[in-house]
C-alpha cells in the first residue's frame, strides 16, 4: 500500500493533538502568537524532522506518539509537547516501535506458512469438514489436535471462518473438548483489538475464509 500523506509538521501536530485529547489534554498555542513561532511547534518540527529522516510510515508515527504518552502521561499536562523530544523517550519509543514491527512480520509469515500447511490437510475435504472430523473413533477432533499440538496457533484460529465454524460445532457437540481450545471471547479480543495494522495482510492470506 503506498503512502500518500505529507509527513508534515501540520499532520504531526493534529497526530500529537487527537492523542493528548484521548488523555483528556487540550494542546493550546499561546494567545497573539503564531503557532509556527512558539516552542510547542518547535518540539513538533524536532519531532517532524526525526520521523523523516527514520521514513516513518503514518502507522509507525501514529504507535511512537501513543507509546510516548502513555510513558510520560503524568508529565503531559505540565510540559506539553517537550515531553516527546527527550531523548530516553525518543530511543526507547524508536526501539518499541521497530520491535513491534517485527513481531506483525512474524506473524505474517506465521500465518502464511499456517495457511498453506491447513490446505495440504484438507484433501478434498471442506476446511469445517475436516477440522471437525476425528482420526479415529475416542480422538480428539482435528482442531483440537492441530491446536494442542501448535500446528493451529490462536491468531490463526481468530481470523479464520472455518476455524471459529468447527469450534462452534464443538461447543455444541462435545463443550468438555471445546474448553480445551482458545475460547470466544480470547478469540474476539485478538480479532477485535490486536493485530488492527496487519488486516489487510491478514485478509489476503486466508482470502474468503477471513474473518476481516
Amino acid at each position: 500500500m503506498v503512502q500518500t500523506q505529507v509527513i508534515d509538521c501540520n499532520f504531526v501536530y493534529e497526530i500529537c493533538r487527537k492523542h493528548f485529547e484521548n488523555f483528556n489534554i487540550i494542546l493550546k498555542f499561546p494567545k497573539n502568537t503564531p503557532p509556527h513561532l512558539t516552542y510547542q511547534w518547535r518540539f513538533i518540527k524536532i519531532l517532524t524532522n526525526k520521523f523523516v529522516k527514520w521514513n516513518f510510515t503514518i502507522e509507525e508515527i501514529d504507535l511512537f506518539i501513543n507509546i510516548a504518552i502513555k510513558k510520560r502521561y503524568v508529565q503531559l499536562k505540565t510540559r506539553g509537547l517537550s515531553v516527546l523530544n527527550d531523548s530516553d523517550i525518543i530511543d526507547e519509543c524508536y526501539t518499541e516501535v521497530k520491535n513491534h514491527e517485527n513481531v506483525e512480520n512474524q506473524d505474517i509469515v506465521l500465518l502464511k506458512n499456517t495457511h498453506q500447511w491447513l490446505i495440504k490437510q484438507l484433501k478434498n475435504d471442506s476446511a469445517v469438514e475436516h477440522l471437525i472430523n476425528r482420526r479415529k473413533p475416542g480422538s480428539f477432533t482435528n482442531i483440537t489436535t492441530y491446536y494442542q499440538s501448535g500446528y493451529l496457533v490462536k491468531l490463526y484460529i481468530a481470523f479464520s471462518k472455518s476455524c471459529c465454524t468447527a469450534l462452534e460445532l464443538l461447543s455444541q457437540r462435545c463443550p468438555e473438548e471445546r474448553e480445551k481450545c482458545p475460547s470466544t471471547s480470547a478469540l474476539y479480543f485478538i480479532r477485535h483489538y490486536q493485530n488492527q495494522s496487519i488486516l489487510p495482510q491478514i485478509k489476503e492470506i486466508l482470502g474468503s475464509d477471513s474473518y476481516v
